[in-house]
Parts: structure tokens; sequence; C-alpha cells
């Protein structure tokens, strides 16, 4: 709290069985204890469709978007169809009295309170959301982004051969352990 963020976000995790973005914890300890008012965001493209699908917290995706509104999280960052259902779902979700007017009053104001700071509205403002993007694919660009990678890179010891992994290798086998081990969604394949 004493570097005043403008926000935080809830991650994929739980505690104590409850996934973050549902957490009364958010508004325990960042509203009451830490005294901010930040905005709290989810992480990227499924942390409020897991409260439901993955982590089976909530009933079906309106109850998920529930329980992270009433918990605090004030905004998905997700993205294309999935960000389409979750606005179906919240849309629902007021017009069932389950979400309220100041519920959403109080997530918009505290977003928009941080776009104004940020001067996005502000026509003068070279970076606001009206202004043009420039062209950041440009030589010089490319060159930094191949020079950061190769300094970045790590190379992996394969003494005794375990990569590249070849399917179907008799007498060869893989666990993947957690509460997404069953997930067969791929990021890449959006």
């Amino acid at each position: 709290t004493t570097g005043q963020a403008e926000g935080m976000m809830c991650s994929f995790a739980q505690v104590n069985g409850v996934p973050s973005c549902a957490s009364p914890y958010l508004k325990k300890y960042i509203r009451d204890e830490w005294k901010s008012d930040c905005f709290i965001m989810s992480d990227c493209c499924d942390a409020i469709t897991s409260i439901w699908n993955q982590h089976h917290y909530a009933k079906n995706l309106e109850g998920a978007v529930v329980d992270a509104v009433k918990a605090g999280t004030q905004l998905a960052y997700s993205l294309g169809s999935e960000l389409a259902h979750i606005r179906t779902a919240f849309q629902a979700a007021l017009n069932d009295k389950r979400l309220t007017e100041t519920d959403l009053n109080d997530a918009v104001q505290r977003i928009f309170e941080t776009r104004f700071k940020l001067g996005e509205f502000d026509p003068s403002n070279p970076f606001n959301a009206h202004s043009q993007i420039p062209n950041l694919n440009t030589e010089g660009n490319r060159k930094l982004a191949r020079e950061v990678a190769a300094e970045s890179s790590v190379l992996l010891v394969n003494n005794d051969k375990l990569l590249p992994l070849q399917p179907n290798q008799q007498g060869k086998q893989i666990a993947v352990i957690g509460p997404f081990s069953a997930c067969a969604y791929n990021r890449n394949n959006r």
C-alpha cells in the first residue's frame, strides 16, 4: 500500500479452496486492511470463467461473474468470445438482481478514475485512447527484439536425451498434476 498502486490483479490460483478472483480476501485485505481504492482485475483470459469451469466453485458462468464482482473484482481481462460470454452473464446477473447498479457503478468508477488519472481522455495526451499508435514494427525494433531474445535464451542440458519428447515411447510417461491438468485448452489456438 505504500506504493499506492492504481490496480491489482487476482490470479487463477485458489486459497483455501476459493479462487482468488472470487475470494473475500480481496476486500478484506485490499479494501479493509490496506485501505486501497485501486481497481482489481482478473488475470488474463480465463480467471473469471475458471471460477466455474475449472475450479467448479460456481454453478455456472453467471455465478462466477457474481462471485467475482461481489468479492471485489472489477475488470475481467478477457478476450474474444470469452469476453462476450462474460458480458452476457453480467447482464443476466443484473437482470436477475444478483448484481446491483451499485456493484456496476463501483467497478466502473474505480476503472474510470484510473483512466482519467492516466490522461486517457485528454486530447493533448499523445497516448490517449484516440491517438494514433506509432508503427512499432520497424527494422530497428525487430533487431532489438532479436538481440534481447538471444541474450535472454536459456540452454537446457539434455544429458539423458529426455528432450525432445517423442510420442508413443514405450515405458515413458509424464504426469500432469494440478487443477488445470484435465484442461485441453491451448492458448496458442486463439
